[in-house]
């Protein structure tokens, strides 16, 4: 958008570029900034490029922020400084926005030689580490890119994004980093070529003291309910109002005894037979104490097990997020899915990951983002996608939504509204079983 009065911030005029293009920084500030190279690389570098400075960067849109780049309005920023080599690289761009009161993020777009890597909705108001991998293809100088791409305003705010820096950081075998990084709970990967980050530590959470949910009856009604203790199962067809599917709960299991759903896989889903611990559409479930603000719960136990079947679904968690206490219409925070396994499907966002490899109790997930919307209300779509494929996990909910939240797609002032756990069907799905779920919010 353009040739708008702008309130956020206070836009100076361009800045003149002071400075030889790709020079080393003129300002001692921006010391660690990169010089350009004529020749590929054949070792790896660790580098830090301050975003403000125009020297390495350039801005076809914005301001100096003092302590980083405003692109406040849709445009990007771009530099050749970077010389490429062989191996696989972290690029940390380290952001935060202005926002309007709809609380919807700034959507940052990563590059590299003109192809996205990343994309991020960025609804931090502080600075926040955004994390893309990527390996090029072959060595040399490749443009970096950080696009803004939602820009808008009203009489009395303004979506803004503002990067501080780039930083790149070796970690593929050509590198020359330092030791891996701690994983939760445990002690740092060894020294070597790039870095790895440790394995230790990762290890499931201790569910043991969690009740499971369990209950008793059959249903093929659209919406039906059947109580299951501090829980509820759902068979919730919800987008095949002419397809027919029909569950039994047993004990602490939820069976698809027959389904005939036949749902293009590039769209919604048919249905989404489930478990409820929490307040979905003003169906609240007995003691759950949800919803409940992030930032007041200390843990979010849950584990659940699932056995597969033939067709098109998913075997996931889908755990919603509200700005406010909102137990009865459509959340419009954050929907954090955890897909265990799937067939013929992939989640919101897809193909492009956020962060892949990324281990949160005992198992190793790829991050998908995208914006959702329905009922008239938007929201943060990030979806963990267990890499292998899992059976069962027993999980801290809280610990992947403090994920999110560090990737600026959540907020530790909102609600916790519920935790689902069930199967999303878009073809067939009979014989699906949801073995037990249970969880507990402290």
């Amino acid at each position: 958008m353009s040739n708008r009065p702008r309130f956020a911030v206070v836009r100076p005029a361009a800045l003149l570029i002071a400075c030889p293009l790709f020079a080393v920084a003129c300002d001692p500030e921006l010391a660690t900034d990169a010089t350009v190279s004529t020749n590929a690389a054949t070792t790896c570098s660790n580098v830090t490029l301050q975003a403000e400075n125009t020297s390495v960067w350039n801005h076809t849109t914005g301001g100096s922020a003092g302590d980083g780049w405003n692109i406040w309005s849709n445009g990007n920023i771009n530099t050749n400084a970077y010389d490429f080599a062989t191996g696989s690289v972290r690029i940390d761009v380290v952001a935060k926005a202005t926002l309007l009161p709809d609380g919807v993020g700034a959507n940052m777009v990563v590059k590299v030689a003109g192809a996205q890597i990343g994309q991020a909705s960025v609804t931090a108001t502080s600075y926040t580490t955004f994390s893309f991998t990527y390996t090029p293809p072959s060595a040399g100088v490749k443009n970096i890119e950080i696009d803004f791409t939602n820009d808008a305003l009203t009489s009395t705010a303004d979506r803004n994004l503002i990067v501080d820096k780039v930083t790149i950081t070796c970690t593929g075998s050509t590198g020359t980093g330092t030791g891996g990084s701690a994983g939760r709970g445990g002690a740092g990967g060894s020294a070597g070529s790039g870095g790895t980050s440790g394995s230790a530590g990762c290890a499931a959470a201790d569910t043991s003291g969690v009740t499971l949910a369990s209950g008793s009856g059959s249903t093929c009604s659209q919406f039906a309910r059947i109580a299951a203790g501090s829980a509820y199962v759902q068979n919730n067809i919800w987008n095949d109002a002419d397809g027919s599917q029909c569950i039994t709960v047993s004990g602490n299991s939820v069976t698809v005894t027959s389904s005939n759903h036949n749902k293009p896989t590039n769209g919604p889903p048919a249905s989404y037979p489930s478990f409820v611990f929490g307040c979905h559409f003003g169906n609240c479930s007995p003691g759950s104490g949800l919803p409940k603000q992030v930032s007041a719960i200390t843990s979010a136990l849950s584990t659940f097990s699932v056995t597969t079947a033939s067709g098109a679904w998913d075997l996931a968690y889908d755990i919603w997020l509200d700005t406010a206490a909102n137990t009865s219409t459509q959340n419009n925070g954050a929907e954090i899915m955890i897909w265990l396994n799937s067939a013929g499907a992939n989640p919101g966002g897809f193909p492009n990951i956020v962060k892949s490899g990324v281990c949160i109790d005992g198992h190793t997930y790829d991050i998908y983002e995208t914006r959702s919307s329905g009922s008239g209300v938007q929201w943060n779509l990030v979806s963990y996608r267990a890499n292998p494929a899992v059976g069962r996990v027993d999980i801290d909910v809280k610990h992947f939504i403090n994920d999110a939240i560090s990737r600026g797609f959540a907020s530790s002032a909102w609600f916790l509204t519920s935790i689902q756990a069930g199967t999303e069907i878009w073809q067939g799905g009979a014989g699906l079983k949801l073995n037990a779920f249970g969880a507990s919010v402290k």
